[in-house]
């Protein structure tokens, strides 16, 4: 990239949205794409803790786990050219709104709660906040959790909405509404 006859380093491109909006495995394939570098913050904060998120939860709390998602971010954010696929309330934290906003573009992925809930369905094992056993207490869980985070994700720079969409359209409109 060339600004005013210099070059210039690309920010990074944060993707946010509730669990099941498909942050990681779209971040995968853009980024093989852009040839950007992939992280998945959840994957990292697995690693810091050697325990997996729902262990985090049971064991440490979600305090600990944000405290953790903090930390994480701000090592993450230190690198440029990179898509990275934040956790579903990364942004709960107003300094972590700050760092991502001050080095990179968001996009937030977005999509209806029932769309949602199909998409978590088979991995409420690995998804702590909305584990619960029968598909209404789930709907229930995400749309309250919808309704808190809405204002902070549409925060972001672009909102790109993924139901009834496949994997290819969705890049694709990413990279033509993103300019990337």
């Amino acid at each position: 990239m060339f600004k005013n006859g210099k070059k210039t380093i690309a920010k990074n491109i944060f993707l946010t949205g509730f669990m099941g909006a498909g942050k990681s495995s779209l971040g995968k394939s853009l980024s093989k794409e852009k040839g950007y570098h992939f992280i998945d913050t959840d994957k990292q904060i697995e690693k810091k803790a050697k325990m997996s998120i729902p262990d985090i939860f049971s064991t440490k709390g979600e305090s600990y786990f944000r405290k953790l998602e903090h930390e994480v971010l701000k090592k993450i954010c230190r690198n440029k050219n990179q898509i990275i696929a934040l956790g579903g309330g990364t942004l709960i934290k107003k300094e972590n709104q700050e760092l991502v906003k001050k080095t990179g573009q968001t996009i937030y992925l977005k999509a209806y709660a029932t769309t949602l809930e199909l998409r978590i369905s088979n991995h409420t094992g690995t998804r702590p906040l909305v584990m619960n056993n029968t598909k209404s207490g789930r709907l229930k869980k995400i749309r309250e959790l919808l309704k808190k985070r809405k204002r902070i994700y549409e925060k972001s720079n672009f909102v790109i909405r993924t139901d009834y969409k496949t994997k290819k359209q969705i890049i694709s409109e990413i990279k033509n509404k993103c300019q990337i």
